[in-house]
């Protein structure tokens, strides 16, 4: 499912988003895709208690030279918690 997002930089340049769920093993990981599939990517991780949302000023503007990555981590965003029992879908 991917969902397409536009946004408007202060600037005036039209910024397009994809919001996404990646089926990893363990659960799915919520993911917010922007930028050139070809450019170089970077991986936007965030801290506790935040989600993907964070990087939104970052990445609108480095998505003009690279494929940016965001996922929202197990617990946060639209990530579900996965099974703190289970070791596995931790690692």
């Amino acid at each position: 499912e991917h969902v397409p997002i536009l946004r408007r930089r202060p600037s005036g340049v039209v910024v397009m988003l994809e919001q996404s769920v990646v089926h990893a093993p363990g659960g799915p990981i919520a993911v917010t895709l922007s930028g050139n599939r070809e450019a170089p990517p970077i991986l936007f991780l965030h801290g506790l208690p935040l989600d993907s949302r964070m990087w939104a000023p970052i990445t609108e503007p480095l998505s003009q030279s690279f494929f940016c990555i965001a996922p929202d981590l197990p617990g946060f965003g639209k990530t579900p918690l996965r099974n703190p029992s289970d070791f596995e879908s931790s690692s």
